[in-house]
């Protein structure tokens, strides 16, 4: 329209301006083609030099970023309102973002940024995770069955039908009454979420793998009594197994999830960096 009235380019020499100005189309050798043009426009209706220089410096710095007025209006109002969620309930906001599974940024962002505003993020629980992540208190997510890559819908909906009825109250119980898959069962294990019942990870794995056998074999045999692993294995010491090292466990999370949970990257670099000086100290 400024180029019509202004320069009196017509309306199709206008559109070319337009478009050789913004989005993909965007043309620096088209838009000096133009500036000819639309200068001898200005002059031709009385326009000074001066102003019609400042007219098309205004014009060529809009198009360095020429945005639809409706579209940029719609993601304001939409930044005000996210920007006000964050401040004033962060843990509702960031666990709405991670449940959208999208983004700009990663998810390991979003919760490098709940460390940041000192949100506690805890992983999965059989007896407490929902499908989708939820908020347990004021400043604390808890992280859904949602974050497993390949544990199969089939044995998440079984094991929330079943806890339903109760909790669950020991690995046996689990192994059991939640009727997940072998490999389900496992990865639920070594990812954490049976921590909660008082085993550590890998004497729960063993327990729950010789439960499911047992149980298993007592099925076939027509409810028959089984091998019997359930409650002989119960009454075994397995304090001799070695747990997970913190690394394994920090692998072991982002091969899952596709992000750490547990630990930062760099909290396995502290012992390399003794005497250096974080940013926050940078005065």
């Amino acid at each position: 329209t400024v180029a019509h009235a202004v320069a009196g380019l017509s309306y199709g020499e206008a559109d070319l301006m337009r478009r050789a100005m913004s989005g993909k189309t965007r043309s620096h050798e088209r838009m000096t083609d133009l500036e000819g043009r639309f200068f001898d426009g200005c002059k031709s209706k009385g326009v000074t030099d001066e102003i019609a220089r400042e007219i098309w410096r205004q014009i060529v710095s809009f198009s360095g970023y020429s945005f639809c007025k409706a579209h940029s209006a719609s993601y304001a109002v939409l930044s005000f309102q996210e920007a006000w969620l964050k401040v004033y309930h962060p843990a509702e906001f960031l666990c709405s973002v991670l449940n959208n599974q999208g983004g700009f940024y990663r998810h390991q962002e979003y919760l490098n940024e709940a460390r940041l505003l000192r949100i506690t993020v805890k992983l999965p629980d059989v007896n407490l995770s929902s499908f989708q992540h939820t908020v347990e208190c004021d400043r604390t997510i808890r992280l859904g069955f949602l974050s497993f890559k390949s544990l199969s819908s089939a044995s998440v909906e079984r094991l929330l039908a079943s806890r339903a009825e109760s909790p669950f109250t020991s690995i046996e119980d689990f192994a059991i009454r939640s009727g997940v898959t072998m490999e389900d069962g496992a990865l639920l294990i070594t990812l954490g979420a049976c921590d909660s019942l008082g085993l550590r990870r890998v004497e729960a794995l063993v327990r729950f793998r010789a439960a499911m056998l047992g149980s298993s074999h007592s099925q076939k045999m027509n409810g028959q009594p089984g091998l019997g692993f359930t409650d002989d294995l119960s009454h075994f010491s397995l304090s001799h197994l070695s747990d997970y090292d913190p690394l394994y466990q920090f692998r072991l999370e982002r091969n899952t999830f596709g992000y750490s949970v547990t630990n930062h990257p760099c909290d396995f670099l502290r012992r390399y960096t003794d005497g250096t000086i974080t940013s926050s100290e940078v005065s």
